[in-house]
């Protein structure tokens, strides 16, 4: 079984993983707010160590600390179809239905831009900012979804 990530891999794990994901729970979708705690971001294994899974990047996910605590060590797709995960979700969705982005890019210092000309910096939530090419559409992450993340690997 492997061990656990060390604390010096941390810091550039999160890092590749905000890069590669966004600053979105992967499971929850909720966004993550520097200094918030109930909102602190975490690392998870999607496939759990418990379950032979690995300290590879692919197996890598950010999530907040209520999804990965509740996750523990279940395996990824009992844990996507869980009644926990469509609750929070539905809580999620209810607390922040505005237009948002289809197409949001981050940078490595965190400022994002969208494809409609929209954009910010780290400190401004970019689902507080209306995007006009998804004024119709319904609310849901860009592209990152947990629902899709394995099914695009």
């Amino acid at each position: 079984m492997s061990e656990r990530l060390s604390s010096s891999r941390r810091k550039s794990i999160y890092e590749l993983l905000l890069d590669r994901d966004g600053p979105w729970c992967h499971y929850c979708d909720v966004l993550f707010e520097t200094g918030v705690k109930k909102r602190h971001m975490t690392i998870d294994h999607a496939q759990p160590l418990s379950y032979f899974g690995t300290n590879a990047i692919s197996n890598l996910v950010l999530a907040c600390y209520r999804c990965n605590y509740m996750k523990d060590s279940m395996p990824y797709e009992e844990f996507i179809e869980s009644e926990y995960l469509a609750e929070r979700r539905a809580t999620i969705i209810g607390s922040a239905m505005k237009h948002y982005h289809e197409s949001i890019m981050f940078t490595k210092q965190g400022n994002w831009s969208c494809l409609c000309g929209a954009y910010g910096t780290k400190k401004e939530d970019p689902r507080d900012v209306e995007c006009p090419l998804m004024r119709y559409a319904a609310f849901y992450r860009p592209s990152n979804s947990a629902a899709n993340y394995y099914s695009n690997l």
